[in-house]
């Protein structure tokens, strides 16, 4: 029942593929009246697990699902079609998002390939909250999957696990974001997010349909 409840909970994640977070337009400007603020942040996964895995942090999840802000490592160039990484040692990209004014927080993560395999915490792990001020604009940092791989049951290499961490990577994505947004250059402040592993207490769960071999450490 559980593994039918996962699966369950993995399709309906595709079918919020809408809800994943866009950077905002490149003429964007502070407005302190407008009540909203942006905050850079990357995300990425390493190499090893190639771009047929896809890495997502969940931001602002309230009401399950439907309520949420979805941050992949590699965006879409068209519908079902991923963007390459921005980055050259691991897969992923920077974001620019403008949120209102106030507390936020990431709540989640999940990793998974479209063969149907993925890795997620048993128990969320603590939030990780920042605040936004009306005006501004901040660096959060990186938030990255580390993946282990494993071998499966045929011996094939496969990812295994994957672990969540907090990086400053400031150099590199503020450089990126300067280039694409100019209009910031020299004007980002530095607001990190916990830096380290990014843990939850009872380790991950991995599902896999009962189409694909299981995976095994």
């Amino acid at each position: 029942m559980k593994r039918l409840v996962k699966l369950f909970m993995g399709v309906v994640v595709l079918l919020l593929a809408g809800c994943a977070a866009k950077s905002v337009q490149r003429n964007v400007v502070l407005d302190s009246s407008s009540g909203k603020g942006l905050v850079v942040i990357s995300v990425s996964h390493d190499r090893v697990g190639s771009r047929g895995m896809v890495g997502t942090f969940y931001m602002d999840r309230k009401n399950g699902l439907s309520d949420m802000t979805m941050l992949r490592t590699l965006g879409e160039a068209f519908p079902g079609v991923v963007k390459g990484s921005q980055f050259k040692d691991s897969y992923g990209q920077v974001l620019v998002l403008e949120l209102a004014a106030g507390k936020h927080s990431m709540d989640s993560w999940r990793a998974a390939r479209q063969a149907g395999y993925e890795i997620t915490p048993s128990v969320d792990p603590s939030p990780l909250e920042f605040e936004v001020v009306a005006g501004s604009i901040q660096y959060l940092g990186n938030l990255h999957l580390n993946m282990e791989s494993g071998k499966n049951a045929v011996g094939l290499t496969v990812i295994a696990d994957a672990y969540p961490e907090v990086r400053d990577m400031r150099a590199r994505d503020i450089a990126l974001v300067e280039k694409i947004y100019p209009q910031f250059k020299d004007s980002i402040s530095i607001n990190l997010l916990p830096l380290g592993p990014w843990s939850a207490e009872r380790g991950n769960t991995r599902f896999i349909s009962p189409l694909f071999y299981p995976v095994t450490k």
